[in-house]
């Protein structure tokens, strides 16, 4: 189905279990973040629910050159520093600066044209030209 939306309750319940088994929260947001659902996230759409970590790439740079990230909240980062104190990684295109200017300039491009605000009421047009009655 490639990417269908969870069902009411099913983030909240996943944190839930997540939190009392001492499970990390990961949000792969690949597909879903950096506004496509209405919000930077789609995490965010369940109810005051906090990723440990969210996945990101493909909507950072709009596809215009390769770029991702890799989130963390607090305590994961606190672990890290009491750890080894880096993020010990490195990728092909790690810190490419023509990556990151096309991440800018999209940015840049989503605020001053409000795309993210526009998510939602787009959305509810498509929805209502798409369904049967229509």
């Amino acid at each position: 189905m490639g990417a269908l939306a969870p069902p009411e309750g099913y983030v909240q319940r996943t944190t839930e279990i997540c939190r009392r088994h001492h499970i990390l929260l990961i949000a792969d947001e690949v597909m879903t973040g950096i506004g496509r659902s209405g919000k930077n996230f789609a995490v965010q759409h369940g109810g005051g629910v906090t990723a440990d970590m969210i996945l990101c790439g493909q909507g950072i740079a709009g596809g215009y050159a390769p770029l991702g990230a890799v989130l963390v909240a607090g305590p994961v980062s606190d672990a890290i520093a009491q750890g080894s104190g880096a993020f010990l990684h490195g990728f092909t295109y790690n810190a490419h600066p023509v990556s990151a200017a096309a991440g800018l300039a999209v940015f840049d491009y989503a605020a001053k044209q409000r795309l993210f605000q526009r998510v939602e009421p787009v959305g509810r047009e498509l929805r209502g030209a798409l369904s049967p009655s229509a």
